[in-house]
């Protein structure tokens, strides 16, 4: 499935150098990263948390594969994001355990970021940069992963994440912590056009149905979906002009849920598109070049008075290897009863963001 994708995208001449997919807690399921991660595409990950296989033999075994060459890899986290003085010593140990696979792949670029997240005042995050840099190899990119209250470090690669705000300098961008797949992704994507990479990031990712998923991390089960990978791919891409009324969405992802109380299973309509108007119909159906590439069946009244709601039972991103066997972007016309209302890119979520 990927390989077909991408072959399209390639065949179209479209490059996605720039981007990449922030794994982070990979170590859940690795053989997805494995078998599925994009051709020249970066990777992002933790190196050890607590409640997670720790993702050494992941990284290194991705990185054998040869499709990744931009490795940036998170040394700690913690859950408060209070970094102290003790956590200096714990990421140089980690930064030496990290040596060995930086040693073993003298053609990937490494960035090392060694707290993901701080809120470390700066006296403390020069220290820590001194004593880590210290101990890596000489090639590898040092990075400061901070949010607010915590420090910037001039003269070094900054990360921020889910922000549309740009920093001073050069940075890594990451949607870590805010879903790319309900984001206004194309707006992020412009304002962070100069970060060395931005990172594609859902709380799959991370083994969660949902940023606000409660369960703790040893329990979580769920596999991140390759096809959100494909999803990132296409997502990279320029949306192109859309023209869905404002009041109507198009939710290219539907919420991820569980079924019952077996976290390693999701519910079949899990990350698959529907759409919330304000028009009854039995249908939705989405055309391109008069042909019919994907119908939303009607389910049931929305919470909000007078507004519907219509499922597919495909992925987006195999309604957009149909549209891409028509033509060279992802951008379909919506149909409800027999006129057209408008246009989405099916993998781009339309309207009522939440960024």
């Amino acid at each position: 499935m990927i390989k077909l994708l991408l072959a399209l995208l390639f065949a179209l001449n479209l490059s996605a150098e720039q981007f990449g997919i922030d794994y982070l807690l990979a170590g859940k399921y690795p053989e997805v990263v494995i078998e599925n991660h994009p051709k020249g595409w970066a990777c992002g990950f933790i190196w050890d948390v607590d409640g997670s296989p720790k993702t050494d033999k992941v990284i290194d075994k991705l990185l054998a594969t040869g499709k990744c060459k931009i490795t940036r890899i998170h040394l700690s986290w913690r859950d408060d994001h209070n970094f102290g003085e003790s956590d200096v010593t714990k990421a140089v140990a980690k930064a030496k355990e990290v040596d060995f696979i930086v040693k073993k792949y003298q053609d990937v670029t490494f960035y090392v970021s060694p707290w993901l997240e701080h809120k470390a005042k700066i006296e403390l995050v020069q220290k820590l940069q001194k004593q880590v840099s210290a101990v890596l190899p000489s090639r590898v990119k040092y990075v400061n992963s901070f949010i607010s209250g915590g420090a910037y470090l001039p003269g070094v690669i900054n990360e921020v994440h889910h922000t549309f705000s740009v920093p001073k300098g050069t940075y890594l961008y990451s949607d870590d912590g805010r879903s790319a797949l309900d984001a206004d992704v194309q707006k992020l994507k412009e304002v962070h056009s100069k970060a060395v990479i931005y990172f594609f990031w859902d709380a799959s990712n991370n083994s969660r149905y949902a940023v606000d998923d409660p369960t703790k991390r040893p329990d979580r089960k769920l596999k991140f979906p390759p096809q959100l990978i494909e999803s990132f791919v296409l997502m990279s891409k320029p949306k192109g002009k859309t023209s869905l009324p404002a009041k109507e969405l198009y939710k290219a992802y539907a919420e991820a849920e569980p079924v019952g109380n077996d976290h390693s299973k999701p519910i079949s309509r899990s990350w698959k598109p529907l759409f919330i108007i304000g028009q009854k119909a039995d249908s939705i159906i989405l055309k391109v070049k008069g042909k019919t590439v994907a119908i939303f069946k009607y389910e049931k009244p929305y919470l909000e008075p007078n507004k519907y709601v219509y499922r597919s039972t495909d992925w987006g991103v195999d309604i957009a290897k149909r549209i891409l066997k028509l033509k060279e972007n992802t951008l379909a016309n919506v149909w409800v009863n027999g006129k057209e209302i408008g246009k989405v890119n099916v993998v781009f979520r339309e309207n009522l963001y939440r960024n």
